[in-house]
Protein backbone atom coordinates (compact mmCIF):
# COMPACT_ATOMS: atom_id res chain seq x y z
CA UNK A 1 0.00 0.00 0.00
CA UNK A 2 2.65 2.63 0.68
CA UNK A 3 4.26 2.13 -2.66
CA UNK A 4 1.00 2.16 -4.33
CA UNK A 5 1.14 5.65 -2.34
CA UNK A 6 3.97 6.76 -3.67
CA UNK A 7 3.39 5.92 -6.80
CA UNK A 8 0.23 7.94 -6.86
CA UNK A 9 1.58 10.80 -5.75
CA UNK A 10 4.11 11.16 -8.57
CA UNK A 11 1.96 10.86 -11.37
CA UNK A 12 0.31 14.14 -11.82
CA UNK A 13 4.34 15.11 -11.87
CA UNK A 14 5.78 12.52 -14.59
CA UNK A 15 6.13 13.69 -18.12
CA UNK A 16 4.31 10.85 -19.90
CA UNK A 17 0.96 12.39 -18.42
CA UNK A 18 1.35 15.49 -20.49
CA UNK A 19 0.13 14.99 -24.12
CA UNK A 20 -1.92 16.11 -27.07
CA UNK A 21 -5.01 14.95 -25.53
CA UNK A 22 -5.40 17.25 -22.86
CA UNK A 23 -8.90 15.82 -21.76
CA UNK A 24 -7.38 12.51 -20.99
CA UNK A 25 -4.54 13.87 -18.90
CA UNK A 26 -6.75 15.69 -17.01
CA UNK A 27 -8.95 13.13 -16.58
CA UNK A 28 -5.73 10.52 -15.20
CA UNK A 29 -4.59 13.23 -13.04
CA UNK A 30 -7.85 13.39 -11.30
CA UNK A 31 -8.34 9.44 -10.88
CA UNK A 32 -4.96 9.41 -9.55
CA UNK A 33 -5.59 12.15 -7.01
CA UNK A 34 -8.87 10.72 -5.93
CA UNK A 35 -7.01 6.78 -5.64
CA UNK A 36 -4.30 8.87 -3.72
CA UNK A 37 -6.84 10.00 -1.01
CA UNK A 38 -8.44 6.97 -0.68
CA UNK A 39 -4.88 5.18 0.22
CA UNK A 40 -4.58 7.76 2.24
CA UNK A 41 -7.00 7.55 4.24
CA UNK A 42 -7.57 3.36 3.85
CA UNK A 43 -3.66 3.81 6.09
CA UNK A 44 -4.99 5.90 8.77
CA UNK A 45 -7.79 3.53 9.08
CA UNK A 46 -5.37 1.11 9.82
CA UNK A 47 -3.25 2.59 12.12
CA UNK A 48 -6.57 3.41 14.14
CA UNK A 49 -7.39 -0.01 14.49
CA UNK A 50 -3.92 -1.79 14.74
CA UNK A 51 -4.28 -1.86 19.01
CA UNK A 52 -7.50 -3.64 18.11
CA UNK A 53 -5.79 -5.73 15.54
CA UNK A 54 -2.78 -6.25 18.42
CA UNK A 55 -5.40 -7.46 21.08
CA UNK A 56 -7.31 -9.86 19.08
CA UNK A 57 -4.22 -11.37 17.51
CA UNK A 58 -2.80 -12.21 21.86
CA UNK A 59 -6.47 -13.34 22.49
CA UNK A 60 -5.73 -15.59 19.22
CA UNK A 61 -2.17 -16.95 20.00
CA UNK A 62 -2.82 -17.73 23.85
CA UNK A 63 -5.86 -19.56 22.86
CA UNK A 64 -4.70 -21.59 20.04
CA UNK A 65 -7.26 -20.54 17.86
CA UNK A 66 -4.52 -18.79 15.61
CA UNK A 67 -2.80 -21.36 15.07
CA UNK A 68 -5.64 -23.33 14.06
CA UNK A 69 -6.44 -20.86 11.51
CA UNK A 70 -2.87 -21.45 10.43
CA UNK A 71 -2.59 -24.76 9.68
CA UNK A 72 -6.16 -24.11 7.86
CA UNK A 73 -4.25 -21.48 5.38
CA UNK A 74 -1.55 -23.99 5.42
CA UNK A 75 -4.10 -27.00 3.74
CA UNK A 76 -5.86 -24.75 1.27
CA UNK A 77 -2.26 -23.30 0.25
CA UNK A 78 -1.23 -26.99 0.05
CA UNK A 79 -4.50 -27.60 -2.00
CA UNK A 80 -4.61 -25.05 -4.58
CA UNK A 81 -0.40 -25.56 -5.58
CA UNK A 82 -1.39 -29.29 -6.30
CA UNK A 83 -4.20 -28.80 -8.01
CA UNK A 84 -2.13 -26.39 -10.36
CA UNK A 85 0.24 -28.72 -10.37
CA UNK A 86 -1.80 -31.10 -11.25
CA UNK A 87 -3.54 -29.60 -14.10
CA UNK A 88 0.20 -29.09 -15.37
CA UNK A 89 1.62 -32.15 -15.38
CA UNK A 90 -2.14 -33.51 -16.97
CA UNK A 91 -1.20 -31.26 -19.83
CA UNK A 92 2.42 -32.53 -19.82
CA UNK A 93 0.79 -36.51 -19.98
CA UNK A 94 -1.53 -35.40 -23.01
CA UNK A 95 1.70 -33.69 -24.76
CA UNK A 96 3.42 -37.07 -24.29
CA UNK A 97 0.30 -39.18 -25.55
CA UNK A 98 0.20 -37.12 -28.95
CA UNK A 99 3.60 -37.27 -29.41
CA UNK A 100 3.79 -33.59 -29.41
CA UNK A 101 7.65 -32.70 -28.49
CA UNK A 102 7.11 -29.02 -28.97
CA UNK A 103 4.19 -28.75 -26.11
CA UNK A 104 6.16 -31.25 -23.81
CA UNK A 105 9.14 -29.10 -23.73
CA UNK A 106 7.10 -26.40 -22.74
CA UNK A 107 4.93 -27.72 -20.19
CA UNK A 108 7.92 -29.59 -18.92
CA UNK A 109 9.65 -26.54 -18.40
CA UNK A 110 6.31 -24.27 -17.37
CA UNK A 111 5.96 -27.72 -14.22
CA UNK A 112 9.92 -27.47 -13.20
CA UNK A 113 9.62 -23.03 -12.59
CA UNK A 114 6.30 -23.70 -10.82
CA UNK A 115 7.61 -26.42 -8.61
CA UNK A 116 11.01 -24.70 -8.20
CA UNK A 117 9.02 -21.73 -7.09
CA UNK A 118 7.29 -22.85 -4.46
CA UNK A 119 8.94 -24.33 -1.27
CA UNK A 120 8.80 -27.99 0.39
CA UNK A 121 6.15 -26.75 2.53
CA UNK A 122 3.29 -25.66 -0.04
CA UNK A 123 4.56 -29.13 -2.28
CA UNK A 124 5.62 -31.85 0.22
CA UNK A 125 6.08 -33.92 -2.70
CA UNK A 126 8.07 -31.84 -5.20
CA UNK A 127 10.76 -34.16 -5.38
CA UNK A 128 8.06 -36.77 -6.65
CA UNK A 129 7.18 -34.03 -9.32
CA UNK A 130 11.05 -33.45 -10.29
CA UNK A 131 10.89 -37.24 -11.26
CA UNK A 132 8.08 -37.32 -13.42
CA UNK A 133 9.71 -34.50 -15.51
CA UNK A 134 12.95 -36.50 -15.67
CA UNK A 135 11.55 -39.89 -16.79
CA UNK A 136 9.16 -38.15 -19.15
CA UNK A 137 11.82 -36.08 -20.81
CA UNK A 138 13.82 -39.24 -21.49
CA UNK A 139 11.22 -41.37 -22.86
CA UNK A 140 9.93 -38.66 -24.83
CA UNK A 141 13.48 -38.49 -26.57
CA UNK A 142 13.86 -41.64 -26.73
CA UNK A 143 10.66 -42.38 -28.75
CA UNK A 144 11.66 -39.78 -31.05
CA UNK A 145 13.86 -42.29 -33.08
CA UNK A 146 11.17 -44.61 -34.18
CA UNK A 147 9.42 -45.98 -37.68
CA UNK A 148 6.51 -47.58 -38.82
CA UNK A 149 6.84 -50.86 -40.07
CA UNK A 150 3.58 -50.66 -41.96
CA UNK A 151 4.93 -47.59 -44.07
CA UNK A 152 6.51 -47.99 -47.52
CA UNK A 153 10.60 -48.44 -47.25
CA UNK A 154 10.81 -45.47 -49.39
CA UNK A 155 8.29 -43.53 -46.21
CA UNK A 156 10.43 -45.45 -43.82
CA UNK A 157 13.87 -43.97 -45.14
CA UNK A 158 12.42 -40.29 -44.95
CA UNK A 159 11.79 -40.83 -41.66
CA UNK A 160 15.56 -42.02 -40.61
CA UNK A 161 16.76 -38.96 -42.61
CA UNK A 162 14.77 -36.70 -40.73
CA UNK A 163 16.17 -38.07 -37.43
CA UNK A 164 19.30 -38.23 -38.05
CA UNK A 165 19.61 -34.52 -39.35
CA UNK A 166 19.93 -35.50 -43.05
CA UNK A 167 18.48 -33.42 -46.05
CA UNK A 168 15.35 -35.05 -47.53
CA UNK A 169 15.59 -33.78 -50.66
CA UNK A 170 18.74 -32.74 -53.49
CA UNK A 171 21.96 -31.32 -52.48
CA UNK A 172 21.29 -28.38 -51.16
CA UNK A 173 22.88 -25.12 -53.10
CA UNK A 174 25.84 -23.69 -51.53
CA UNK A 175 24.84 -20.22 -53.74
CA UNK A 176 21.67 -20.05 -52.50
CA UNK A 177 20.73 -17.24 -49.79
CA UNK A 178 17.61 -18.83 -48.34
CA UNK A 179 19.83 -20.84 -46.22
CA UNK A 180 20.82 -18.06 -44.71
CA UNK A 181 16.87 -17.35 -43.09
CA UNK A 182 15.35 -19.48 -40.17
CA UNK A 183 11.88 -19.86 -39.59
CA UNK A 184 11.58 -19.35 -35.93
CA UNK A 185 14.29 -17.38 -33.89
CA UNK A 186 15.22 -19.76 -30.60
CA UNK A 187 17.82 -17.86 -28.29
CA UNK A 188 20.18 -20.95 -28.02
CA UNK A 189 23.25 -19.05 -26.05
CA UNK A 190 20.31 -17.72 -23.44
CA UNK A 191 19.32 -21.34 -23.18
CA UNK A 192 22.19 -22.60 -22.92
CA UNK A 193 23.41 -20.07 -20.10
CA UNK A 194 20.04 -20.83 -18.09
CA UNK A 195 20.87 -24.94 -18.41
CA UNK A 196 24.82 -24.33 -17.40
CA UNK A 197 23.17 -22.21 -14.28
CA UNK A 198 20.87 -25.45 -13.68
CA UNK A 199 23.68 -28.12 -14.05
CA UNK A 200 25.73 -26.01 -11.60
CA UNK A 201 23.18 -26.32 -8.86
CA UNK A 202 21.84 -30.00 -10.13
CA UNK A 203 22.01 -32.83 -7.09
CA UNK A 204 19.75 -35.68 -8.64
CA UNK A 205 21.16 -38.11 -10.99
CA UNK A 206 18.59 -38.17 -13.39
CA UNK A 207 18.62 -34.14 -13.41
CA UNK A 208 22.28 -34.21 -14.44
CA UNK A 209 21.53 -36.14 -17.25
CA UNK A 210 19.20 -34.21 -18.75
CA UNK A 211 20.62 -30.61 -18.29
CA UNK A 212 23.55 -32.85 -20.24
CA UNK A 213 21.55 -33.92 -23.10
CA UNK A 214 20.06 -30.26 -23.37
CA UNK A 215 23.35 -29.31 -23.48
CA UNK A 216 24.37 -31.40 -25.91
CA UNK A 217 21.60 -30.79 -28.10
CA UNK A 218 21.32 -27.34 -27.73
CA UNK A 219 25.03 -26.78 -28.70
CA UNK A 220 24.45 -29.20 -31.94
CA UNK A 221 22.06 -26.92 -33.03
CA UNK A 222 24.71 -23.75 -32.60
CA UNK A 223 27.10 -26.23 -35.05
CA UNK A 224 29.49 -26.51 -32.31
CA UNK A 225 30.04 -30.28 -32.61
CA UNK A 226 32.99 -30.62 -30.01
CA UNK A 227 31.00 -29.23 -27.31
CA UNK A 228 28.07 -31.29 -28.65
CA UNK A 229 30.47 -34.30 -28.31
CA UNK A 230 31.51 -33.24 -24.74
CA UNK A 231 28.36 -32.75 -23.22
CA UNK A 232 26.82 -35.92 -24.70
CA UNK A 233 29.63 -37.64 -23.38
CA UNK A 234 29.02 -36.69 -19.91
CA UNK A 235 25.75 -37.60 -20.40
CA UNK A 236 26.73 -41.20 -20.95
CA UNK A 237 28.97 -41.75 -18.15
CA UNK A 238 25.98 -40.02 -15.88
CA UNK A 239 23.88 -42.41 -17.28
CA UNK A 240 26.06 -45.26 -16.96
CA UNK A 241 26.37 -44.81 -13.13
CA UNK A 242 22.68 -44.32 -12.97
CA UNK A 243 22.25 -47.81 -14.97
CA UNK A 244 19.79 -45.65 -17.50
CA UNK A 245 20.43 -47.12 -20.85
CA UNK A 246 17.83 -44.93 -22.16
CA UNK A 247 20.07 -41.43 -21.76
CA UNK A 248 22.66 -43.82 -23.19
CA UNK A 249 20.68 -44.22 -26.37
CA UNK A 250 19.33 -40.63 -26.41
CA UNK A 251 23.03 -39.11 -25.97
CA UNK A 252 23.99 -41.79 -28.79
CA UNK A 253 21.94 -40.62 -31.01
CA UNK A 254 23.30 -37.11 -30.68
CA UNK A 255 26.39 -38.43 -31.26
CA UNK A 256 25.84 -39.82 -34.60
CA UNK A 257 23.74 -36.56 -35.57
CA UNK A 258 26.69 -34.22 -34.93
CA UNK A 259 29.33 -37.13 -36.63
CA UNK A 260 26.73 -37.10 -39.63
CA UNK A 261 26.64 -33.34 -39.96
CA UNK A 262 30.61 -33.77 -40.43
CA UNK A 263 30.25 -36.08 -42.85
CA UNK A 264 32.32 -38.70 -40.50
CA UNK A 265 30.77 -42.31 -41.31
CA UNK A 266 32.73 -44.25 -39.38
CA UNK A 267 31.94 -42.42 -35.78
CA UNK A 268 28.60 -42.30 -36.63
CA UNK A 269 28.36 -45.92 -37.19
CA UNK A 270 30.45 -46.38 -33.91
CA UNK A 271 27.80 -44.03 -32.43
CA UNK A 272 25.14 -46.37 -33.75
CA UNK A 273 26.52 -49.27 -32.55
CA UNK A 274 26.68 -48.25 -28.83
CA UNK A 275 22.62 -47.27 -29.60
CA UNK A 276 21.88 -50.55 -30.60
CA UNK A 277 23.41 -51.91 -27.40
CA UNK A 278 21.47 -50.17 -25.22
CA UNK A 279 17.95 -50.94 -27.22
CA UNK A 280 19.37 -54.87 -27.22
CA UNK A 281 19.65 -54.41 -23.26
CA UNK A 282 16.00 -52.75 -22.85
CA UNK A 283 14.80 -55.35 -25.13
CA UNK A 284 13.26 -52.97 -27.83
CA UNK A 285 13.18 -54.83 -31.09
CA UNK A 286 11.74 -51.72 -32.61
CA UNK A 287 14.55 -50.04 -31.67
CA UNK A 288 16.95 -52.65 -32.87
CA UNK A 289 15.19 -52.77 -35.70
CA UNK A 290 15.19 -48.84 -36.63
CA UNK A 291 19.38 -48.63 -35.29
CA UNK A 292 19.74 -51.70 -38.01
CA UNK A 293 17.70 -49.60 -41.03
CA UNK A 294 19.69 -46.52 -39.55
CA UNK A 295 23.20 -48.45 -40.54
CA UNK A 296 21.83 -49.30 -44.03
CA UNK A 297 21.05 -45.57 -44.62
CA UNK A 298 24.50 -44.45 -43.49
CA UNK A 299 26.35 -47.32 -45.34
CA UNK A 300 24.75 -45.72 -48.33
CA UNK A 301 24.72 -42.39 -47.62
CA UNK A 302 27.81 -40.14 -50.05
CA UNK A 303 28.84 -37.14 -48.73
CA UNK A 304 31.46 -36.31 -51.20
CA UNK A 305 28.68 -34.26 -53.58
CA UNK A 306 27.48 -32.36 -50.08
CA UNK A 307 31.50 -30.48 -49.61
CA UNK A 308 30.52 -26.95 -50.74
CA UNK A 309 34.93 -26.18 -51.39
CA UNK A 310 34.58 -29.88 -53.54
CA UNK A 311 31.41 -28.57 -55.64
CA UNK A 312 33.18 -25.02 -56.38
CA UNK A 313 36.08 -26.73 -57.02
CA UNK A 314 34.38 -28.94 -59.55
CA UNK A 315 32.60 -25.72 -61.03
CA UNK A 316 35.77 -24.15 -61.47
CA UNK A 317 37.06 -26.93 -63.30
CA UNK A 318 34.55 -27.27 -65.77
CA UNK A 319 34.90 -23.14 -66.40
CA UNK A 320 37.99 -24.04 -67.56
CA UNK A 321 37.82 -26.61 -69.30
CA UNK A 322 35.24 -24.66 -71.64
CA UNK A 323 37.80 -22.25 -72.17
CA UNK A 324 39.41 -22.02 -75.95
CA UNK A 325 43.52 -21.54 -75.54
CA UNK A 326 46.15 -22.53 -73.18
CA UNK A 327 46.98 -18.93 -72.31
CA UNK A 328 42.82 -18.18 -71.12
CA UNK A 329 43.08 -21.93 -68.85
CA UNK A 330 46.17 -20.72 -66.97
CA UNK A 331 45.11 -17.56 -66.30
CA UNK A 332 41.47 -18.36 -65.03
CA UNK A 333 43.58 -20.99 -62.73
CA UNK A 334 45.79 -18.24 -61.49
CA UNK A 335 42.24 -15.99 -61.07
CA UNK A 336 40.52 -18.93 -59.11
CA UNK A 337 43.71 -19.56 -57.27
CA UNK A 338 43.34 -15.63 -55.81
CA UNK A 339 40.27 -16.16 -54.95
CA UNK A 340 40.54 -19.28 -53.14
CA UNK A 341 43.18 -17.48 -50.96
CA UNK A 342 40.28 -14.60 -49.92
CA UNK A 343 38.15 -15.23 -47.02
CA UNK A 344 34.64 -16.08 -48.06
CA UNK A 345 33.21 -12.76 -46.99
CA UNK A 346 35.36 -10.65 -49.80
CA UNK A 347 34.84 -13.64 -52.40
CA UNK A 348 32.62 -14.31 -54.96
CA UNK A 349 30.58 -17.13 -55.66
CA UNK A 350 30.96 -18.54 -58.79
CA UNK A 351 27.63 -18.21 -60.16
CA UNK A 352 26.20 -20.18 -63.27
CA UNK A 353 24.31 -18.46 -65.62
CA UNK A 354 25.62 -14.94 -65.40
CA UNK A 355 25.90 -12.73 -68.41
CA UNK A 356 29.21 -10.93 -68.06
CA UNK A 357 28.35 -7.71 -69.91
CA UNK A 358 30.63 -6.52 -72.80
CA UNK A 359 34.11 -5.05 -71.93
CA UNK A 360 35.80 -2.67 -73.96
CA UNK A 361 39.28 -3.87 -75.88
CA UNK A 362 42.00 -3.81 -72.99
CA UNK A 363 45.07 -1.39 -73.23
CA UNK A 364 48.63 -3.06 -74.15
CA UNK A 365 49.50 -2.39 -70.56
CA UNK A 366 46.13 -4.39 -69.26
CA UNK A 367 46.86 -7.24 -71.84
CA UNK A 368 49.27 -9.13 -69.44
CA UNK A 369 46.68 -9.27 -66.41
CA UNK A 370 43.19 -9.98 -68.45
CA UNK A 371 42.39 -13.45 -69.61
CA UNK A 372 40.90 -12.31 -72.54
CA UNK A 373 43.16 -13.04 -75.94
CA UNK A 374 44.54 -10.46 -77.39
CA UNK A 375 42.74 -9.84 -80.92
CA UNK A 376 39.19 -8.83 -80.95
CA UNK A 377 38.50 -11.76 -83.04
CA UNK A 378 39.54 -13.94 -80.27
CA UNK A 379 38.19 -11.88 -77.47
CA UNK A 380 34.43 -11.98 -79.47
CA UNK A 381 34.90 -15.71 -79.92
CA UNK A 382 35.79 -16.52 -76.36
CA UNK A 383 33.13 -14.19 -74.59
CA UNK A 384 30.50 -15.93 -77.11
CA UNK A 385 31.57 -19.23 -76.39
CA UNK A 386 31.77 -18.29 -72.51
CA UNK A 387 28.36 -17.18 -72.37
CA UNK A 388 27.00 -20.20 -74.39
CA UNK A 389 28.24 -22.43 -71.90
CA UNK A 390 27.28 -20.86 -69.10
Amino acid sequence: MYLDKVFLKHIPNEPGVYGPNKQGAKALKQIAKKCYQTVCNKQELLRARKPFYSIRYQEARVSGALKERQKTELQHQQRVAQKEADIILQEIKDAFTNRQLKDLLVYTEKLRRYVNAKSKRIIPNKGEYLKVIYSTMCQAFYDIYRSNPRKSMYEQNIRIYASLGLPLSRDPSTDSVLVQFKNVFVDYKKRIREYEERLRQAVLPEEICWFYHELSRYHLEQKKYDISRLYARQCILEANNLKNEMWVFNSAMLLCKGDLQQHNKNDAKVDLQLALKSAAKLSDHEKVAFIRQCLDVIENVHFDDRFALKELMDRERKIIEMLSGTNMKEEAANLFSKMAALPPSRRMTVLPGVQLPPQRQPSKSNRARSILPTSSHGGDTAESNYNMSV
